[in-house]
């Protein structure tokens, strides 16, 4: 993991979307710092062959994030157990090629429903008296997508964006127990999602000089700035949309 470390032993998290990609390493990462996790995702059992090592750290549970109603019972029996969330991580989210021209509105809906709807609602249901610790951390994984314009994702940067503004709103809107909510908004990381859109936007295995640093991101170049998000070095940060690109907007696009 790098020079930089994080003790969060004793303390309680849930991760949703927590089977690949970035949720995997931050789950994985929130356990080799000793926090219990409750890693939530729709494949419960690539959860349980990955996280095998840590049966007295994890709790998996299988949930489509679309059953708004789900969260429940899987956050309370986790409580009864664990006791109360110190934070949160919403990883859980889908693209598709979604051009104007041949965009279907159940298109939107999938995407927005996943990506928008599911981290509004989880967020709704997980701040609640008896469920989270006051002062509690929140990271949405949002995009850059958010800030730019790319041919055929509609779909896509309009759930990414609404992430981002509805953050802000719902940051104050739970500040009264010192609770907070960020985004942190990558570019184009290597993860089993972005691996499907390659060939549909004939992204080069190797980045263009748009990308400052020269190369794609890894999950393991986000999941840092998450921990620090969830730590108590952090405690005067909300609202916030923290974009980790490799330069990329700096350098003109993505």
């Amino acid at each position: 993991m790098g020079e930089v470390t994080f003790n969060f032993a004793g303390k309680n998290f849930a991760v949703v979307g927590a089977s690949s990609g970035i949720g995997k390493q931050v789950t994985l990462e929130l356990l080799q710092a000793g926090a219990n996790v409750l890693a939530v995702a729709r494949r419960k059992d690539l959860m349980d062959e990955i996280y095998k090592d840590y049966p007295n750290q994890i709790t998996t549970a299988k949930l489509d994030v679309t059953n708004y109603d789900g969260w429940n019972d899987i956050l309370k029996n986790f409580v009864a157990e664990k006791g109360k969330f110190n934070g949160s991580v919403y990883c859980a989210g889908i693209s598709a090629d979604t051009a104007l021209k041949v965009i279907e509105f159940e298109d939107l809906q999938k995407v927005m429903s996943i990506n928008f709807f599911g981290a509004v609602m989880f967020m709704k249901n997980f701040i609640r008296a008896g469920i989270t610790s006051a002062g509690s951390s929140n990271v949405w994984i949002a995009s850059v997508a958010a800030h730019i314009g790319t041919r055929g994702l509609v779909c896509y940067e309009a759930s990414k964006g609404a992430m981002v503004s509805a953050k802000r709103s719902i940051a104050c809107e739970i500040a009264n127990k010192q609770h907070r909510l960020n985004t942190v908004s990558p570019a184009w990381i290597e993860t089993p999602m972005t691996e499907n859109l390659n060939e549909a936007f004939n992204k080069p295995k190797i980045p263009s000089e748009r990308y400052i640093l020269r190369r794609f991101g890894k999950p393991e170049d986000i999941s840092g700035m998450v921990l620090f998000l969830l730590s108590e070095r952090s405690t005067w940060i909300t609202g916030a949309d923290i974009i980790i690109d490799g330069g990329a907007l700096g350098g003109g696009g993505v």
